[in-house]
């Protein structure tokens, strides 16, 4: 999916337009996002944490609170911590380990409850891979055709002790 190439912003807003629907229209308290990990966007403002501001923004207005619960093989601790800490602002992560764990002890099974896709398998390798890597330096790039930046963030504070 295209969400930070060329031509890009449109399929950003749908993918957020589509989500504040579901809470504006259906009244819906929660949004589970599924395969996080697979969503590769290096724009300077991450879908997720764009559709996390908009969907909570929108509640506000509604009046109402919702949940936002991402499932990542990952377990990045940047989906749950907060925008104005360079996180996502999302309110849950969804755990497939612990998922399976808790099946395998109530159950006894052994196997695997979900099948491992070649394709689950390699969008793991390509993230870690971009998250070892990091951006190529020295790459011409055609202009992106999208909008751009965000605002800075806040210093973090220290607690007393690290200072």
């Amino acid at each position: 999916m295209n969400y930070d190439d060329a031509d890009s912003d449109e399929v950003r807003r749908f993918a957020v337009d589509n989500a504040l629907f579901w809470i504006t229209e259906y009244h819906i308290d929660g949004l589970r996002l599924d395969a996080v990990h697979g969503i590769f966007d290096s724009s300077a403002r991450h879908l997720l944490e764009e559709l996390s501001s908009a969907a909570h923004e929108q509640a506000a207005l509604l009046d109402r609170t919702i949940v936002l619960i991402a499932e990542s093989d990952l377990n990045d601790g940047k989906l749950l911590r907060p925008q104005g800490e360079m996180g996502f602002g999302l309110d849950g992560q969804w755990s497939d380990d612990f998922h399976h764990a808790v099946h395998a002890a109530l159950t006894g099974e052994r196997t695997a409850t979900m099948p491992t896709s070649d394709r689950s398998r390699r969008l793991r390798r390509r993230a870690r891979a971009v998250r070892l890597r990091g951006p190529t330096v020295g790459e011409s790039q055609a202009p992106s055709r999208r909008a751009v930046g965000r605002a800075p963030a806040p210093a973090i504070r220290r607690r007393d002790s690290e200072s």
